[in-house]
């Protein structure tokens, strides 16, 4: 008789391993979604620092502007148009009676990104949109109103629309990047959106914006004892 020699192997446990499997895709698609996730949140917090350092760009020009045109500042009506004569312009407009190249700054207490790229106080390619949604802007108004000398010039540097991302207004992002712009950094708040909180709660401000919440901004001021401008009259930058 010839025998038979029979090999059994043991069965899959199929179930264990189907088990096994949902495990590691869950797994691996739950990573996917952290990092993804993770990924996007580090993009977002790259716009937020842009934002605050465009702001900052603009806050430098801003201060460059009240220091160097105060007299015309100071000895113009508010609200009037600014009229700067001297060799400080470079982008002329047209020449003034007088011969000299004249530039007219059309609001002088809320200078355009365009007037400060054509003063040379901002980069040509300076485009004024803000990432993550809204244009920089600048207000400023002369203390105490009316002075004719030892004056400032006060006011704020801002994103004229908050940060939003997927249409939602990002306050904790916002509160970041006044943390960014540091003791001068400003923004308002959903309780109280008319008015700019400064880092730490340190001072407010009127909301150029008005009353609206997620604005960002940032304050400055520039002080000179100035020598009284006649009436009428218009100081030359040199």
């Amino acid at each position: 008789m010839q025998s038979t020699l029979r090999f059994h192997r043991p069965a899959l446990q199929s179930g264990w391993l189907l088990l096994e499997f949902s495990l590691a895709l869950v797994l691996a698609t739950g990573y996917a979604v952290v990092r993804a996730q993770s990924d996007f949140d580090a993009a977002v917090d790259l716009q937020v620092r842009a934002r605050a350092q465009g702001l900052e760009t603009v806050h430098a020009a801003a201060v460059a502007y009240a220091e160097r045109y105060f007299d015309q500042i100071v000895g113009m009506p508010a609200p009037g148009t600014l009229q700067i004569t001297g060799s400080a312009i470079h982008v002329a407009k047209r020449a003034s009676p007088a011969g000299d190249m004249l530039y007219q700054v059309a609001d002088g207490n809320h200078p355009d990104v365009s007037d400060l790229v054509a003063l040379r106080l901002l980069p040509a390619n300076f485009s004024g949109a803000a990432i993550g949604g809204g244009r920089y802007r600048i207000a400023l108004e002369v203390t105490p109103p009316g002075c004719r000398q030892d004056c400032s010039i006060e006011g704020a540097v801002y994103v004229d629309q908050p940060f939003r991302v997927n249409g939602k207004i990002q306050h904790p992002r916002t509160g970041r990047a006044v943390q960014l712009l540091g003791a001068d950094g400003a923004a308002s708040r959903p309780e109280n959106p008319a008015v700019l909180s400064g880092y730490g709660g340190r001072f407010t401000l009127p909301n150029p914006a008005g009353d609206v919440a997620g604005i960002l901004a940032e304050r400055f001021g520039y002080y000179r004892s100035s020598q009284p401008l006649p009436a009428g009259a218009s100081a030359t930058a040199e």
